[in-house]
């Protein structure tokens, strides 16, 4: 009997055009020069800070180191990537200067005639991706970082205006994004009051302000997926939990949209309190997700009964739990009908 595994499995779709360089999938400073046994000497974790419902970076160094590599968190005041990590080029062509007069002689210009200088593309999904107007504009990755001065004679020498007061960003990481750099990549430190929180608090501090009281088996799933080498991004604007990308949003669309369960070892009856499907509502969200070009996936999280009777859970439960993908994809009875002799 023939596997069909490998037909239900969706191959990743590149986009067409890329805002951003690959870099190592990991916020982990390596130097070639070091041996395996040693320590990089210039190795520094990024420094968190605890709120009531995400965890702030607010260092620049720490939030290009961040989110170029693995793609964690969100900029605060950004759609979704950080203003510190792009920087804008301008290539004024010469007609530029003859649409720069006239747009100032029109006193009302329609939003079509109106030229925009400075544009960012940077989104997590082409789906919803603007599309730039002016050919003239150039979206790269910023590689370096640039000092003040540096960049106020950039502004000048390209004719861009700057601003009088900038708001600075800061970088806003997930519960679970935070919790897996702490506790699986070992490279943020997590504060509060200025004291830095070991894993057992962090932990229990997760747990007590997740919205829906559900941390571990949220970010057990979590840590699957970015085990597996996923890039794991909120799926909330699809109506999921989590979206599952292949090397990073700029790279490629998410290719799969997640609903994690949990689910008792005891009869694999799925607990109390969780988001529940009717026939219709799974139809209407399957039909969606297929629409944008995903596949959807149930990610069941058993939990052993001994460890759902702790009153205290700690991280080491992670390692008991056990986990089962299951892909729904639409039966369509001509497309499955037995050719007929």
């Amino acid at each position: 009997m023939e596997d069909n595994t490998d037909n239900l499995l969706l191959k990743p779709a590149a986009k067409k055009t890329k805002w951003s360089k690959e870099e190592y999938p990991f916020p982990i400073i390596c130097n070639d020069n070091i041996g395996d046994n040693q320590i990089d000497p210039e190795w520094k974790c990024a420094e968190g800070y605890l709120e009531d419902n995400c965890v702030l970076i607010h260092d620049e160094k720490s939030i290009k180191l961040l989110y170029t590599k693995g793609f964690f968190g969100k900029g605060t005041l950004s759609n979704n990537a950080p203003r510190i990590c792009c920087k804008k080029q301008i290539h004024h062509d010469k007609g530029y200067k003859k649409r720069d007069r006239k747009r100032k002689r029109l006193e009302s210009p329609s939003p079509s005639e109106e030229l925009q200088d400075e544009e960012i593309i940077c989104v997590e999904d082409d789906d919803e991706a603007p599309k730039p107007k002016n050919k003239d504009i150039e979206v790269v990755l910023s590689d370096s970082d640039l000092s003040s001065e540096d960049s106020e004679t950039q502004q000048e020498e390209s004719g861009m205006e700057q601003p009088d007061s900038v708001e600075k960003e800061s970088l806003q990481l997930t519960f679970e994004e935070a919790y897996f750099l702490s506790y699986g990549l070992g490279c943020l430190v997590v504060k509060e009051r200025n004291q830095p929180l070991n894993l057992s608090k962090l932990w229990n501090k997760f747990c007590e302000r997740s919205a829906d009281k559900n941390f571990p088996v949220m970010y057990t799933a979590y840590h699957h997926f970015r085990s597996k080498g996923w890039i794991v991004r909120c799926g909330l604007k699809y109506g999921v939990d989590y979206v599952l990308y292949k090397d990073g949003p700029p790279f490629y669309h998410s290719t799969y949209s997640v609903i994690v369960k949990a689910v008792k070892e005891q009869g694999l009856r799925e607990e109390r309190g969780q988001r529940q499907f009717t026939w219709g509502s799974l139809l209407a969200l399957n039909r969606v997700t297929n629409t944008v070009g995903k596949g959807l996936m149930f990610l069941y999280v058993i939990k052993p009964h001994q460890v759902s009777e702790q009153k205290i859970i700690t991280p080491f439960c992670i390692s008991q739990y056990k986990v089962e993908e299951v892909l729904m994809k639409r039966w369509v009875p001509s497309a499955s009908r037995e050719e007929k002799d």
